[in-house]
């Protein structure tokens, strides 16, 4: 093989070298540690989901475990004319507004899951709807509370608390619903990430053998890498 088709061997595994050596950067550096960001982004939101739906249904056994207890004491007060009916309003009212903020904990936690969803943009129209309607439940509550703080009649102003505890755990709804929606998404998109990670992987282990390979042959063979 005379110089010039030894140039030519040597020009060609050089560019061969540096395309696998920019391969390998971009697929470790790059792709690689992109994939893992998601992936840890998607494990901490739907622990985070997790964590959030755990509470959330502990809190509605609990009030519904409340909603017995205050019903039959209500059926024994009726009995009273002269029950003072204050602290069963008081009690009613601090359910519904702790029934409003276990909803927007709900959602917040929902909304995270989203945002860690890569192309989730149906989910995100879905969640924009959500927004909407807890927008509205929040004003149906606070309108109904402060209707029951300024209600004469005593049976009447515990209803209306009972009525906006009622509207939060409805609208409480449409977020388990996109929220069962955006864990499935996020379980599927973390599978797929896993997938390419080992992908990666695989590639790594290829470009750099390969490589590694044509190192070790152009210093065997003694190619001068001149033109």
């Amino acid at each position: 093989m005379d110089k010039r088709n030894k140039a030519k061997v040597a020009t060609r595994l050089a560019i061969a070298s540096a395309v696998l050596l920019a391969l390998t950067f971009v697929i470790k550096e790059i792709f690689k540690e992109q994939l893992r960001d998601i992936r840890d982004s998607l494990t901490t939101a739907r622990t985070e989901f997790q964590s959030q739906s755990d509470q959330s249904s502990l809190h509605i056994q609990i009030l519904a475990a409340q909603q017995q207890i205050e019903l039959a004491n209500m059926n024994l007060a009726r009995g009273d004319p002269h029950h003072d009916y204050t602290p069963e309003t008081q009690q009613a009212t601090a359910e519904a507004r702790q029934a409003q903020a276990q909803l927007h904990a709900d959602f917040d936690a929902v909304s995270r899951l989203i945002d860690s969803v890569p192309f989730g943009g149906q989910l995100r129209q879905l969640r924009d709807q959500a927004r909407q309607t807890i927008d509205q439940t929040d004003n149906s509550v606070n309108a109904t509370l402060t209707g029951s703080s300024t209600s004469t009649e005593g049976p009447g102003r515990w209803v209306m608390a009972k009525t906006a505890t009622v509207m939060a755990l409805i609208a409480e709804l449409p977020v388990i619903i996109l929220g069962g929606a955006a864990k499935d998404a996020a379980e599927r998109v973390q599978q797929w990430i896993e997938k390419l990670i080992r992908i990666c992987n695989w590639a790594l282990w290829v470009f750099g053998l390969s490589g590694a390979g044509l190192g070790i042959y152009s210093a065997a063979k003694g190619i001068q890498f001149t033109s």
